[in-house]
């Protein structure tokens, strides 16, 4: 009976320990280009909205005053126009912004040069684009997807 206390803190510390090690790599990885843990979309209703944001990624990100592409944002553009290839009711409207700094026609100037490089960008994905009611914003049409 005297080793009951010592069998009680083995088996404490024995519990610790399991719970411990059922908390590391709870964290699920992160999906760089879109900035979602994986399995962030499960049960997801493929083709829905938020399919398309939860398992694609609806934005991108540019460095400060540039309307230049990183690989990260090539990466996501790519899976939003094989997204969009699979799911082609849909339409999408393609917004450049720009940063906090700078004048209003610099910054208006920087959001359009962003929307252009977008558009070009999913364009050579063999996403076309159309003008729309407003000549800042276009809309895909099918007749020119690959």
């Amino acid at each position: 009976m005297r080793d009951l206390p010592r069998l009680a803190r083995i088996i404490a510390a024995a519990a610790a320990l399991a719970a411990m090690t059922a908390c590391m790599g709870t964290e699920k990885p992160v999906v760089e280009a879109t900035g979602v843990p994986v399995g962030g979309g499960v049960n997801v209703p493929a083709g829905s909205n938020e399919d398309f944001i939860v398992n694609v990624g609806r934005r991108i990100y540019f460095a400060a005053n540039s309307a230049e592409l990183d690989e990260v944002a090539k990466v996501t553009l790519q899976k939003q126009a094989d997204w969009l290839a699979r799911h082609s009711a849909y339409k999408i409207k393609v917004e450049g912004f720009a940063d906090d700094g700078g004048g209003a026609e610099s910054n208006k100037t920087l959001g359009l040069k962003r929307a252009d490089a977008v558009r070009a960008y999913l364009g050579s994905l063999g996403l076309g684009f159309r003008p729309h009611a407003h000549e800042d914003v276009r809309e895909p049409h099918g007749a020119s997807r690959a």
